[in-house]
């Protein structure tokens, strides 16, 4: 089954005038990123947010404001001037799962956003600690059956694709284990590496491979991407 998740699409508050755009920028831009450094789409914010400043010959600051599976700068970034000087890069939880999760959201993502571009996109992989006697999804549902709520799983946050994901697989599997949010994927992945839970579903990195067992994946191309390089 072929599941692509939309990492990074730009968007900016609407009303954006094409006057405006023909002088546009003359000071500092802002790029509001939902998750905090390190994450996947930090990264690809500040490779943007570096292409664009050589571009514009203007500054374009990278803002982290995590928390709440996005949803804090989303509110944010709804709330700002129209301008063009205030960008989030959103993504589907920020963008669609929110909306369909929180029947009080402080923004209306079709409403509040206009968008500009979709950057990148990026699939989903299931990786568990060596220290998990298993090698296989089977091993880990069998493990998961076994010890019911003993098994943690981490997410980059509640109502992300990697918390939807993990409610998934355990609906489908037939097992129960405990969700453990976090402000976004670089302090999750902090904690696999350090042992401090027992799996955890992740935006693929190919470091992943050298440090933890990757189970399965969303998407046909996973076993190159995590592939070792050498």
């Amino acid at each position: 089954m072929k599941f692509v998740v939309p990492v990074a699409c730009l968007l900016l508050a609407p009303y954006f005038s094409t006057a405006h755009a023909q002088t546009y920028p003359v000071r500092p831009v802002r790029v509001i990123v939902p998750f905090p450094p390190g994450a996947g789409t930090d990264i690809v914010a500040r490779a943007i947010a570096h292409s664009l400043t050589d571009a514009w010959k203007q500054s374009v600051v990278v803002d982290n404001r995590p928390g709440a599976g996005g949803t804090i700068a989303g509110e944010m970034v709804s709330r700002a001037s129209p301008d063009g000087y205030t960008l989030m890069l959103g993504n589907v939880s920020t963008l669609a799962i929110a909306r369909a999760l929180y029947p009080k959201l402080g923004y209306d993502p079709l409403r509040d956003f206009a968008p500009v571009t979709l950057i990148t996109t990026s699939e989903n992989v299931l990786v568990v600690h060596p220290s998990v006697a298993v090698a296989s999804v089977p091993e880990l549902i069998a493990y998961a059956k076994a010890h019911p709520r003993k098994l943690n799983y981490g997410s980059s946050g509640s109502g992300t694709t990697s918390h939807l994901g993990g409610a998934m697989f355990e609906s489908m599997a037939g097992v129960q284990m405990t969700h453990v949010p976090y402000k976004g994927s670089a302090p999750m992945l902090t904690d696999l590496l350090a042992d401090s839970f027992s799996s955890r579903s992740r935006r693929c990195r190919p470091p992943c491979a050298h440090q933890v067992g990757a189970l399965a994946g969303t998407g046909r191309d996973i076993a190159i991407a995590l592939g070792d390089p050498a």
